[in-house]
């Protein structure tokens, strides 16, 4: 299922232009430990609808012991051997969970890396997010890891005022986590920590 949610908004308007003019001023950070971790990339992919930024955010499909199951999150995944560098994971991951090409898409650069844990939790893997702008229809094939595709405004992602916090049982206590929500769709944990990153990069002077 693919959302093209037009939600009220009161958030202030981001442009396309905006977004590549800061991105020629940023310069990503690697971390060290890139040399010998696991690696993975994403793709946060913008596009420019009504008189707002959009970014595409995929709901992963509800599964037992998944510990990320049905969270929010950018298309992306695990490197393998075969991949020329980190933006052809990322292009990769994306034609395999949504199928969506990114060759035409205007790469804007990356974000820098960070460090999530992995699936079974049992080690690190560094994550890097690329930014990209794709225009015009964009229909998606979902594959079996992802329920649905949410088109969210980027300006309510970047609006402090509407961030939100909610408790998660982790383990036998509940801790409370930063959230943005957009209906009944949840941006929490790594995603929300690049949407921060690239936050910062927008805003940056």
């Amino acid at each position: 299922m693919i959302k093209n949610s037009a939600m009220p908004q009161q958030n202030s308007p981001l442009s396309i232009e905006q977004l590549v003019k800061q991105f020629t001023k940023h310069h990503s950070k690697h971390r060290f430990i890139r040399h010998w971790s696991s690696k993975a990339a994403v793709a946060i992919i913008l596009q420019q609808r009504q008189d707002d930024v959009f970014v595409l955010m995929q709901k992963r499909v509800e599964r037992k012991g998944d510990p990320w199951s049905g969270d929010m999150a950018f298309p992306g995944g695990k490197a393998e051997k075969s991949d020329k560098d980190s933006w052809a994971t990322a292009c990769r991951e994306t034609m395999e969970e949504i199928g969506v090409s990114l060759d035409k898409a205007q790469y804007l650069g990356q974000l820098s890396d960070m460090v999530a844990v992995k699936h079974q939790l049992n080690g690190l893997m560094l994550v890097t997010p690329h930014v990209c702008i794709l225009e015009g229809p964009i229909n998606c094939q979902l594959n079996h890891e992802v329920s649905e595709v949410v088109w969210i405004p980027l300006s309510l992602l970047m609006n402090a005022n509407q961030q939100s916090i909610f408790k998660k049982d982790v383990g036998h206590i509940k801790i409370k986590f930063s959230c943005y929500f957009y209906g009944h769709y949840k941006v929490w944990g790594l995603s929300l920590a690049m949407l921060k990153k690239l936050k910062k990069i927008i805003h940056k002077d």
